[in-house]
């Protein structure tokens, strides 16, 4: 069954190859490789690491009409050259895995008269080729019941997810290393804070009915939104302990599977990025 691989740029909009619209298709590429870089020294390897790295994905526009063939290859221009022009990175998606890259050309190989038809190559530069998959949990609170709270918030994550009581609190992490992650904590609540694996994530302050906290271990950020959506930074109020103590807010989630404690009086989310080097077969 062919797989079905979509470019989402930084702003939603996404295109499909190999998917429902048959016009959009792709051909052999090198997707799936997987490759880490190394150093040597004295005939001996060394550290292993992640450079940038340059792809080529060729894929093809089949279109019934010549209006249709036209209109997909602008749109494909538009979201990649978007992207590059506003330094915003969108992503390749394939079985629920993204990379997040930029496509900076394109090279054109076969087209025919009439514009129906296309075969190009997009040049793609990625920070390091991994490969992520939102890893989602929704925790309400122990006076909130499971009605579905989170799943429509106003400032909900592009896609739906599951929720658990304080009772199930646990997170996976199919990562086969520690993953940053991202912790939301809902107001109303006062200096939240839950452990997980152990590591205390708290912020200190009185977060309003509506609004929210963010910690993000990627970015080492603490950010502040407020109900209609104003984001301020909240670095200062962050439980201060360092990278070897059990308090450190941007310490990332171990793999497998980690114990989740906490007071049960607000309602928050833990977002794990795991990651891998090649998206998963299926």
């Amino acid at each position: 069954m062919a797989i079905a691989i979509a470019y989402e740029a930084a702003n939603g909009e996404r295109l499909e190859f190999g998917g429902s619209d048959e016009a959009l298709h792709y051909f052999e590429n090198e997707l799936f490789n997987a490759e880490w870089g190394y150093t040597s020294s004295n005939g001996r390897v060394g550290a292993f690491h992640k450079d940038v790295e340059k792809l080529k994905f060729k894929v093809g526009i089949a279109a019934d009409t010549e209006a249709e063939g036209l209109a997909l290859r602008e749109r494909l221009i538009e979201l990649a050259e978007r992207d590059v022009l506003n330094g915003s990175m969108g992503r390749l998606v394939i079985n629920g895995w993204y990379l997040p890259c930029f496509v900076y050309g394109r090279s054109y190989g076969e087209w025919w008269h009439g514009g129906r038809f296309l075969e190009c190559e997009l040049l793609i530069v990625c920070e390091g080729r991994t490969w992520y998959r939102d890893n989602l949990k929704h925790f309400y609170a122990k006076d909130e019941g499971s009605s579905g709270y989170g799943l429509n918030h106003p400032h909900d994550f592009p896609h739906d997810y599951g929720t658990s009581p304080m009772t199930e609190a646990s997170i996976a992490n199919a990562s086969l290393s520690p993953s940053n992650a991202l912790i939301r904590f809902y107001g109303a609540c006062s200096d939240p804070h839950i452990v997980i694996a152990g590591n205390t994530y708290g912020v200190y302050g009185k977060y309003e009915a509506g609004g929210m906290v963010e910690i993000d271990t990627k970015a080492q950020t603490i950010t502040r939104v407020t109900a209609d959506g104003v984001r301020t930074n909240a670095f200062s109020d962050r439980y201060e302990g360092g990278e070897a103590s059990n308090s450190y807010v941007f310490k990332q989630v171990p793999a497998g599977v980690s114990d989740i404690n906490g007071s049960g009086d607000f309602a928050f989310d833990v977002c794990v990025y795991e990651h891998r080097s090649e998206p998963e077969w299926s």
